[in-house]
């Protein structure tokens, strides 16, 4: 907390009054770190000037391919990923249902998908892949390259 304190110019009874502790101050930075997440894939996916599967692979990029780093590259990478899944369901998350619906009218608008049904079973396989991706991966660039099979494959 004191490393956080002095990050945020910020006293510690400061910090403690607003977070109450160190697992509220760790489910904030969650939360904020994936809202930004999910509002940069929204972002790809509303970029207009990229082709359909480009966008998709940005959208997932930022969704969770930014993620790597974090959790390869640190030793508590993955526990950090299981204690935020862990914050998703306790606190119910609609940011994913929000970006895979999104992504599912994107499919039917680029023609990758033929009805609603047929998008969101592929969106279901795209959000399946880049979460065991996020987990083999050991860069971003990996990652990407993964995505970009994938989007292919399902094309």
């Amino acid at each position: 907390m004191e490393d956080i304190a002095k990050a945020a110019d910020l006293s510690r009874q400061s910090i403690y009054k607003k977070f109450k502790s160190k697992e509220g101050v760790f489910e904030w930075a969650i939360m904020a770190l994936t809202q930004d997440a999910h509002s940069a894939a929204m972002a790809a996916l509303n970029d207009e000037s990229q082709q359909g599967p480009v966008r998709i692979i940005e959208a997932f990029d930022r969704w969770a391919g930014d993620f790597v780093p974090m959790i390869r590259g640190t030793p508590h990478g993955s526990e950090v990923l299981e204690r935020a899944l862990e914050i998703f369901r306790d606190k119910g998350h609609a940011g994913d249902e929000l970006l895979y619906a999104n992504m599912a009218r994107l499919l039917i608008k680029c023609e990758l998908a033929s009805s609603r049904q047929q998008a969101d079973d592929k969106v279901f396989a795209l959000s399946a892949s880049a979460k065991g991706l996020l987990l083999r991966a050991e860069s971003p660039q990996e990652f990407t390259v993964g995505m970009a099979r994938i989007v292919k494959a399902i094309s």
